[in-house]
């Protein structure tokens, strides 16, 4: 059987890849358009660009399974490389949110590399241009802790009308009361980690383990709930992120359909702005949304993380 791989792009450069070693490929081919610039960034569009590697955060933010592949090819490609590979580096540790969490195998390389400073930034971390790059892992640092101390807002009816409040998050309960406030209101947030009426939720599971572990049990009580509270739980899954992580639940909703099996995906709960996201388009009912996440749910787990190059430093 043929092997399956993860397509991403690179500006207009398209990657494929299937292991960890082939991903350390992948890293090298969207150097090749920087090469021609002298500078880690690819174009697209007319006028627009980005870090070179910054397909690695889409990528680990559809796919945490892939972390400790991202980190070792990372490790070898940065150790082995030129002073572009290096500069690439830099700018995009500097342009992630997802690459923050791989923190311990950062510091090391920094550490092996000495000065750099970050030329194209996505992201300020609270430093001013072209920081150095041990600036912006302090910053990363800063930032993760208080994420994972923080109460995250949620928009909720007060006496006067809409408002924002904070909601701890430190149990499976607290969770799935976040949740049930989100439904509730059915505000559409866009926010630079994430959009939708769970905005909240992609920091959370970035930044919080034991959030990512739980999620699968809550959105299945989810989905056994109040419509409105089984939509919310459609649309952050379709969002795509670690939909393998959902294959038998999934599975399950194909081969019994539930009663809102042929409810429209595009009814809009009383009180939110809009329906959910539908993909593709011809998704008429809530089973056919169910239909779509369940074949890509089935993709990821074919494309599993193969981490086939050894940890540097170690026997």
């Amino acid at each position: 059987m043929e092997t399956q791989r993860i397509e991403l792009r690179a500006g207009t450069t398209p990657l494929a890849f299937a292991s960890a070693r082939e991903l350390l490929s992948a890293l090298d081919t969207s150097l090749e358009e920087g090469r021609g610039y002298g500078d880690p960034i690819v174009r697209f569009g007319h006028d627009d660009s980005e870090p070179a590697w910054l397909w690695l955060d889409r990528l680990l933010a559809q796919r945490s399974d892939w972390r400790d592949c991202v980190a070792v090819a990372l490790q070898h490609a940065v150790v082995d490389g030129d002073a572009l590979v290096r500069q690439a580096f830099a700018d995009v540790l500097a342009s992630s949110r997802q690459l923050a969490v791989l923190e311990p195998w950062d510091w090391p390389l920094v550490d092996l590399l000495g000065p750099l400073t970050v030329r194209h930034a996505e992201l300020a971390w609270g430093l001013g241009a072209r920081p150095p790059l041990q600036a912006v892992l302090a910053g990363q640092q800063a930032w993760l802790a208080q994420i994972r101390m923080a109460d995250f807002l949620v928009p909720t009816e007060g006496a006067m009308g809409p408002k924002a409040s904070h909601l701890p998050l430190r149990t499976a309960a607290d969770l799935q009361t976040l949740l049930q406030r989100s439904a509730e209101r059915g505000k559409f947030v866009e926010t630079p980690w994430g959009n939708g009426p769970l905005a909240w939720l992609h920091l959370a599971v970035l930044a919080r383990p034991w959030v990512q572990a739980e999620l699968p049990l809550c959105l299945e009580r989810a989905l056994t709930g109040p419509d409105a509270l089984r939509r919310v739980a459609l649309d952050w899954l379709l969002d795509g992120r670690d939909l393998w992580r959902y294959v038998q639940l999934l599975d399950d909703l194909v081969a019994h359909h539930p009663t809102w099996w042929d409810e429209p995906a595009a009814a809009k709960p009383a009180g939110w702005q809009r329906p959910i996201r539908v993909a593709p388009q011809q998704a008429r009912t809530l089973g056919h949304v169910v239909a779509f996440l369940r074949a890509q749910a089935h993709a990821q787990l074919a494309t599993p993380p193969v981490l086939d190059l050894p940890l540097l430093g170690t026997s």
